[in-house]
């Protein structure tokens, strides 16, 4: 009788109303697995898109399984002794009245050539793996594809965990960079069919990456998030997803209910928990960015192992485990993380789990502060890792009745971290927040840290007024309670602010601070102010001063293993050593410096000492070895967002690319820098962005225009405050001789003559004017 029994040897694969989007690269994975292994299991969270994978990569393989490839759903299935009469349906298999159907299914399979999709076995994972285990013991050539939420755990299964798809950098904001991604096309390919004439353009392809990224690039919520275009704008979208089971809720009506909205996968899936485990997934939505195993423990178990309740959790794709390039850090999907959230407000414990979670990360920030430790390196990586929960602990603090006191103290605890990853407006904005409130009850201490910080923070981003106000309510602070410590501080600070207008004023601060250091115990943080009279000196020409208040800052910061400062000294050692004509000393300091700077993590002060090595090294005509790090300086000013400086690497930067005859890039650079230069009031700064100009009109041979823009920067150099080296009198003499070469020195003193007359506004208005002309006559 069975063996009258006949297959179609087409199959049963359904035909797809829309179209597959991106994950080429596990399409061709998941073939390669198929073809050796006879159990693939596609493993992934609720709404990853696993069926859908599975039809692709099963579509692929019909050539191959010439008895035909069949798809079986059991997600209609209630109970595990249904699915081998689901098989047997599909297979046309109606059995014998002797003989256990699965036996008549094994019988019929045979040796056949066979592919069997099995899809949704998460809620029948016993009876899924006791039919997978048969057919794999008794059928040799029948190959088994299946999804689920968790592993079948059976014998010779092999797993391939679903991936998210791709989703746009957090900077993304033009069409052409969403649509490189999956998550992208896929959010456009489906809010057509809603809106036939929907367009991703430069107005909303921000929103769009940013509701593909809110949603970790899930597909079913990115499909119901774009349903959603029919009646809403992006933006509103966007907004919406900070409740994200208010929009996702328009599934398809034929679906299960448990697969038709976000809310109702996840609900599944925690169904399938026990109280501790619920509790511990509620407890998890306190994480923002992400958490470590010792974080768990700390503040979800009550300073218990939680590994066992995470890794199951990870098993049910309720975290996710493990990311690349993450190290041990786990994290919540958005959408889990609101559902566990609403969840853990609803049993009452969002309070309590939220001041752990401040007290936590308040002690991480205090000891990560530099003077507590000599691994500064990996206290910011640790830090960055964390920022968004750093920065949400701070935001709750803000909002309790006695959360002000901690929340100013880890403000100022991480200041240096910010500063030196580049979120200088993200430290100043929490710290403008706290320090509008009402601070009767913060300590002084805390006061003066975070007004430090503050300004510190403020000048370092160039608002210097508002730098130079902070300090001096920090100062009358701080002398009101005769706070030596911080009084010296805050006069530093004001020297700083004072350097960039008057040098005199600038020497007053810095020694007033340097005194008051000098007569407390411990030295105080008199190597600050050695460091700013190195500078100082520098400035003016008294090299021999520079020198020695740069040996001593070094000699200091060795014994307190303060490796930042000793970085910046070497690095002001090194300029110093220039504009005293020795070249091969100052190249040796600025390499010093940078392996110190390198090596314990301050990318920002690394950036400072690239470009003005890489300008060193132009001086010198070593365009090679300036170009790599140009390269270098700028990829960490982009990093970091650098944008005080952005100015100094991109002008550098093109001048050098010009004197390696790639004009086309170097234009790019030269008229970014320029841009940038608008805003820009450092003359001297300025003098070299018109200076590195002139490099690349010198080789387009627009010797005219070279000629005024080293009148107008030899002008501003003139009204700069500070000495002007010799160093940079040679390199003027080497920018200019091309040009008196070329159109005689008659000519070039009447242009120079008129860029001298120019304003600075003016004279970068005629560079990016000449930048344009050069193009056209090219």
């Amino acid at each position: 009788m069975l063996e009258k029994l006949q297959i179609q040897t087409a199959g049963n694969l359904p035909i797809q109303a829309t179209t597959f989007v991106g994950r080429r690269t596990e399409v061709e994975t998941i073939q390669a697995l198929v073809s050796k292994r006879r159990l693939v299991t596609l493993v992934g969270s609720g709404g990853c898109g696993k069926t859908r994978l599975s039809l692709e990569v099963a579509a692929t393989q019909v050539e191959r399984f010439e008895d035909g490839i069949w798809f079986v759903d059991f997600s209609s299935l209630t109970a595990g002794e249904q699915i081998v009469r689901a098989v047997a349906n599909v297979l046309s298999i109606k059995g014998e009245a002797d003989l256990p159907l699965l036996e008549s299914i094994i019988a019929f399979l045979g040796t056949r050539q066979v592919l069997l999709l099995l899809d949704n076995c998460e809620h029948l994972l016993d009876a899924s793996a006791e039919f997978t285990s048969a057919i794999l013991s008794r059928c040799s050539d029948v190959f088994l594809l299946a999804t689920s939420r968790e592993l079948l755990s059976v014998r010779g299964e092999t797993m391939f965990r679903v991936p998210s798809l791709s989703v746009p950098d957090g900077g993304a904001q033009t069409a052409a960079e969403v649509m490189k991604t999956e998550s992208g096309r896929l959010f456009l390919e489906r809010a057509n069919h809603q809106q036939v004439d929907f367009e991703i353009d430069e107005e909303n392809a921000a929103g769009i990456a940013g509701i593909c990224t809110r949603l970790d690039g899930i597909p079913l919520a990115i499909e119901l998030a774009a349903a959603q275009v029919r009646t809403l704008s992006v933006t509103e979208i966007l907004d919406s997803l900070n409740d994200c089971f208010r929009v996702l809720t328009s599934g398809e009506r034929g679906a299960l209910p448990r697969q038709r909205t976000i809310r109702a996968t996840i609900e599944w899936s925690t169904n399938t928990l026990d109280i501790d485990q619920r509790r511990l997934l509620h407890r998890l939505s306190v994480f923002s960015g992400g958490f470590t195993l010792g974080a768990v423990d700390a503040i979800c178990g009550e300073g218990k192992s939680q590994l066992d309740g995470l890794l199951l959790l990870a098993d049910k794709n309720l975290i996710v485990a493990r990311e690349s390039g993450k190290g041990e850090r786990r994290r919540l999907l958005e959408t889990v993380r609101q559902f566990a959230e609403m969840h853990l407000v609803r049993d009452g414990e969002d309070q309590l789990i939220s001041k752990r979670h401040s007290d936590y990360f308040q002690q991480m920030a205090s000891e990560a502060r530099p003077e507590k430790h000599q691994d500064t390196a990996g206290w910011l990586s640790k830090l960055s890792a964390d920022r968004d929960n750093l920065r949400g602990a701070i935001e709750w603090s803000l909002t309790q009745p006695d959360g002000l006191e901690p929340a100013l103290r880890m403000t100022a605890d991480l200041g240096w971290y910010w500063y030196q990853h580049g979120q200088v407006l993200e430290g100043c904005d929490l710290l403008a927040q706290g320090l509008a409130m009402p601070l009767d009850l913060v300590s002084t201490n805390t006061r003066l840290d975070s007004l430090y910080t503050f300004a510190w923070l403020l000048n370092s981003s160039g608002r210097s007024q508002e730098a130079s106000y902070r300090f001096k309510e920090m100062a009358a602070l701080a002398l009101e309670t005769e706070d030596r410590l911080h009084e010296a501080e805050a006069l530093n600070g004001l020297g700083l602010v004072a350097y960039h207008q008057n040098y005199e004023q600038a020497r007053s601060y810095f020694e007033e601070a340097l005194e008051l250091n000098r007569s407390l115990s411990d030295g105080g943080n008199s190597i600050a102010n050695l460091n700013n009279l190195c500078l100082l000196a520098l400035s003016q020409g008294e090299y021999e001063a520079a020198h020695r208040y740069g040996e001593q800052t070094v000699k200091i910061a060795r014994q307190k293993g303060r490796f930042e400062v000793e970085g910046v000294a070497q690095f002001l050692l090194a300029v110093n050593a220039e504009a005293m004509e020795d070249n091969e000393k100052a190249s040796e300091l600025f390499r010093e410096s940078e392996r110190l700077l390198r090596k314990h993590g301050f990318r920002q002060r690394l950036m400072h000492t690239l470009i003005m090595h890489a300008d060193h090294q132009m001086d010198c005509e070593d365009t090679a070895s300036a170009h790599h790090m140009y390269r270098e300086a700028l990829d960490i000013c982009l990093e970091l967002h650098a944008t005080t400086v952005e100015h100094q690497v991109q002008c550098g930067f093109g001048a050098c690319l010009a004197a390696r005859g790639r004009s086309g890039e170097a234009r790019r650079l030269l008229v970014k820098g320029l841009e940038l230069c608008k805003t820009v009031e450092d003359k001297g700064h300025l003098a070299h962005a018109l200076e590195d100009t002139s490099v690349y009109l010198v080789a387009k041979n627009d010797l005219e225009s070279a000629a005024r823009l080293l009148g107008a920067a030899w002008k501003l150099r003139e009204d700069h405050p500070g000495r002007i080296h010799p160093n940079v009198l040679r390199r003027f003499a080497r920018l200019s001789q091309p040009i008196r070469d070329g159109i005689g020195e008659p000519a070039y003193e009447s242009l120079y003559g008129e860029g001298r007359r120019l304003s600075s506004i003016g004279a970068v208005g005629f560079a990016l004017d000449s930048l344009e002309v050069a193009v056209v006559n090219a």
